[in-house]
C-alpha cells in the first residue's frame, strides 16, 4: 500500500507542473534583471498553492469531499498555470537581460537561406494582414475551446489526462526554453528595414496588437508556442479522430493551425527556426502524452490509486468527449443496408 503522503500518489502532470514552478523560482532567485524579487514571490505563490492543492487532492482525507476536491483541483490546475503565463512579462526580464535575436536569425540564414519577415514584405497588403491576424487571434479560441470543455465534461478517462499532460508539456517546455533563448522577434530586429512599416491592418490586427501588449510574455520567440499550441491540438485530434468530436473537427483544426503558423511568420513575430521547434515540440508532446497517460492509467489502477482526474459533473462524456465514432455502414455489403 502506498503511504497517504507519498509522492507516488501524484500524477505525472502534477510532477511536471510543480517542477516547472520550481525551476522558475530558482531562475528568479538567481536572476540578473529587474524585479527578480517580485518574480520570485509570484512563482513561489503559484508553487505553494499548487503543491498544497495536489497534496490535498491525492490524499485519503479528500475522498470525503469528492465533488469539492475535483472542482478545486481542476480550477487550480487551470488558474495557476494561466497566472504563471501572465507573470512571464515580469519573470523573463528579471531572469536575464540577454537578447539573442541576431543569433537566431543567423541560424535561419544558415539552415534556410532567407528570413520570411524580410522576404515576404513585398507581399504585404491590408487584406493579407487581416487574414493572418484573424487566424493568429484564433490561437486563443483553439486552446480555450478545448481546455475548458474537456475540464468540465472530460470525465475521468484517459482522454482528459492525455490532453492535459500534452498541453502542459507544450507550454511548460516552451516557457522554460524562453529562459535559454530570449528574444523579441523579426519585427524588433529588422525595425526600420521594412517597406511596409508598421503593418497595415484593421480590426483583427488591432486586436492582436492589443492582446500581445496586454498579456504577451515579451522575450518569447523560441519555440513558437503559437505554432506548438494549435499544432498539438490538431495532432491530438488526428490521433483521436475515431472519437467524438475529433472525428469531425480534426480537418478544421489542421487548416487553422497551418494558417496560424503562416501568421507567425507573415506578421513578423517569429523566425523559421522558432516555428520548426514549435512543430517538433507539438509532435513530441502528442507522442509523450498518449504513451505516458496510457501507462499511467494502468499503473494507478494496479496500485489501487484513483485516476488522474476524478468525476466533476455528471459525466456526459459519451455524448461530448471520448465516445467512439459510430461505425459507418459498408455500402458493398447487403447485410449492412437499413
Amino acid at each position: 500500500m502506498i503511504h497517504p503522503l507519498s509522492l507516488r500518489r501524484w500524477a505525472s502532470l502534477d510532477v511536471l507542473l510543480a517542477s516547472y514552478y520550481g525551476v522558475f523560482v530558482l531562475a528568479a532567485c538567481f536572476g540578473s534583471g529587474p524585479n527578480h524579487a517580485l518574480a520570485m514571490k509570484g512563482m513561489s505563490a503559484n508553487l505553494v498553492v499548487f503543491v498544497a492543492t495536489v497534496a490535498f487532492h491525492r490524499s485519503d482525507v479528500a475522498e470525503r469531499f469528492s465533488l469539492f476536491k475535483s472542482a478545486l483541483y481542476r480550477t487550480v490546475l487551470f488558474a495557476a498555470f494561466l497566472t504563471s503565463y501572465l507573470q512571464l512579462q515580469i519573470v523573463l526580464p528579471s531572469v536575464t537581460s540577454r537578447i539573442l535575436d541576431a543569433q537566431v536569425y543567423a541560424v535561419d540564414l544558415a539552415l534556410f537561406g532567407f528570413e520570411p519577415a524580410l522576404a515576404w514584405d513585398r507581399f504585404v497588403t491590408p487584406a493579407r494582414v487581416e487574414w493572418f491576424a484573424f487566424f493568429y487571434y484564433l490561437h486563443f479560441f483553439v486552446l480555450s475551446s478545448h481546455v475548458v470543455p474537456l475540464m468540465l465534461f472530460g470525465g475521468r478517462g484517459k482522454l482528459l489526462a492525455s490532453f492535459t499532460l500534452g498541453i502542459l508539456i507544450v507550454f511548460c517546455t516552451g516557457h522554460l526554453t524562453y529562459l535559454l533563448v530570449p528574444g523579441y522577434g523579426p519585427f524588433w530586429l529588422f525595425r526600420g528595414q521594412f517597406t511596409h512599416e508598421p503593418l497595415p491592418g484593421g480590426t483583427f490586427w488591432h486586436m492582436v496588437q492589443t492582446a500581445v501588449a496586454a498579456g504577451g510574455a515579451g522575450k518569447d520567440i523560441f519555440p513558437s508556442l503559437h505554432t506548438a499550441g494549435p499544432s498539438f491540438v490538431a495532432m491530438f485530434a488526428f490521433v483521436h479522430r475515431r472519437t467524438r468530436p475529433f472525428c469531425w473537427t480534426w480537418p478544421v483544426l489542421v487548416f487553422i493551425a497551418a494558417n496560424i503558423i503562416g501568421a507567425t511568420l507573415f506578421l513578423r513575430w517569429h523566425y523559421i527556426v522558432d516555428v520548426v521547434a514549435g512543430l517538433a515540440l507539438a509532435a513530441a508532446a502528442t507522442a509523450a502524452s498518449v504513451h505516458i497517460s496510457s501507462n499511467e492509467a494502468v499503473w494507478r489502477a494496479k496500485a489501487g490509486l484513483a485516476p488522474v482526474f476524478d468525476e466533476f459533473l455528471p459525466n456526459p462524456a459519451p455524448a461530448v468527449f471520448g465516445a467512439a465514432e459510430t461505425p459507418r455502414k459498408s455500402l458493398g455489403d447487403p447485410r449492412n443496408q437499413s
